[in-house]
């Protein structure tokens, strides 16, 4: 298993251990706004490139691909509220990793929205490292790139 593997794992096991003890609350609730931000300041809801779907992550900040791009994550609804968010939250998780990848950039609102304290740092590393070694997808196959 490489390094990038390895760390999408263990933040997706990571984020689905921790959000799984969150399932307390009502599941249909309006997300909570991000710390440090009004409800009016929320994000809205807007369409993404990859999965899930808007309506499935309402006040959400968006995660674009580009065209090319997209993670597939296989697993099935459990029926759950609770598990499926924690799911959706950790597909998420790892899909605000590789937009940032993909941006070049740890400065995406995903980034720190899915990702706080310790895993944030860890993420912030993690895509910097990618970026430093001008990694970040830009340049696709059967293309050609001057470095």
């Amino acid at each position: 298993m490489n390094r990038r593997t390895a760390f999408l794992t263990t933040l997706a096991v990571t984020t689905v251990l921790s959000l799984a003890a969150c399932g307390s609350e009502d599941p249909d609730a309006p997300a909570k706004p991000a710390a440090g931000k009004s409800a009016s300041q929320a994000p809205s809801p807007t369409s993404t490139a990859s999965t899930p779907t808007a309506s499935e992550s309402s006040g959400r900040p968006a995660i674009t691909f580009p065209s090319d791009a997209k993670n597939v994550f296989e697993y099935e609804k459990t029926g759950d509220p609770a598990k499926d968010g924690a799911l959706r939250d950790s597909t998420l998780g790892v899909n605000s990793v590789d937009e940032a990848i993909f941006k070049g950039s740890t400065d995406t609102e995903a980034l720190g929205f899915y990702n706080v304290d310790r895993a944030l740092s860890g993420a912030i590393v993690f895509v910097n490292r990618y970026i430093k070694a001008n990694d970040t997808g830009s340049v696709r196959p059967g293309t050609s790139a001057t470095r």
